[in-house]
């Protein structure tokens, strides 16, 4: 999928995507994570994890939504990109022709 003159660009960033989440899980350990002193039982499960993962959800859903906008922006985009691309083809050939018709009438 990726041009090979991008192949070592996607890797450096699949690399850099992979700190980020290992950066990123250590951030949530290190906010949801309880002092030695308190007993786990369920009303501290569901005082102080239940809202965290239930903005981590809500967060998720935001950025499905976003992904799922900007996947038809990119669509329109390369439609719109293709289309230039045969326009100017077309009108390469158009020239071209032209070309080919005005060398054959001298």
């Amino acid at each position: 999928m990726v041009p090979r003159y991008l192949t070592a660009f996607s890797i450096d960033l699949r690399a850099v995507a992979i700190l980020l989440s290992g950066i990123l899980a250590a951030v949530i350990a290190t906010k949801i994570a309880l002092p030695k002193d308190i007993v786990f039982t369920p009303e501290v499960v569901e005082t102080v994890y239940t809202s965290y993962f239930y903005m981590l959800a809500q967060v998720a859903a935001f950025m499905a939504v976003l992904t799922l906008g900007l996947s038809k922006v990119i669509q329109r985009l390369i439609a719109r990109g293709e289309a230039l691309e045969a326009e100017e083809k077309a009108g390469n050939y158009l020239v071209q022709l032209q070309l080919n018709l005005s060398a054959l009438t001298y």
